[in-house]
């Protein structure tokens, strides 16, 4: 490997680095929002998680906490983030978020324009698990990178 690859390789992983402790702590910040007291914020920041994977678990279940249509939105917004062949213009993810389908059948969805949420919807009830660029480009805080971060910290 030349020099420059190398340099290049070195500089991408500090960066993502310092990318995602920035993202860690947004998460954090987003744990903080839904305390409503002084006491409340105090336990929650006492007992923040230290490990990546609780993290996640604890966001997750955040979402499923949400109201019956909010959490619906968060985790099918995960759900095709996730699973998607190329990265989603938040467009798209509205609209496959606007679809609606049996699960399980193998019918068609029946797409509901009135029923595309809006790009703050959708990143509220992903609680910082989905992020949206300068382009609308849509992208999931993945475990992979930020756990590498952690451990060679």
């Amino acid at each position: 490997m030349s020099g420059n690859v190398r340099t290049s390789y070195s500089l991408e992983v500090e960066v993502s680095c310092k990318l995602s402790r920035f993202l860690i702590a947004a998460l954090h910040v987003h744990m903080l929002q839904d305390c409503v007291t002084l006491t409340a914020l105090k336990k929650v920041a006492n007992a923040r998680p230290t490990d990546l994977k609780t993290l996640y678990q604890e966001t997750i279940e955040r979402i499923r906490r949400m109201g019956p249509d909010r959490a619906r939105i968060g985790l099918l917004a995960l759900l095709w983030a996730t699973h998607a062949k190329q990265p989603l213009h938040i467009d798209e993810l509205g609209e496959a978020l606007g679809t609606s389908y049996t699960v399980g059948s193998f019918e068609l969805g029946h797409f509901d324009r009135d029923a595309v949420p809006e790009k703050n919807v959708i990143l509220a009830c992903t609680c910082g698990l989905l992020t949206v660029d300068a382009s609308s480009t849509v992208h999931i805080m993945r475990e992979s990178v930020p756990q590498w971060c952690i451990m060679h910290s």
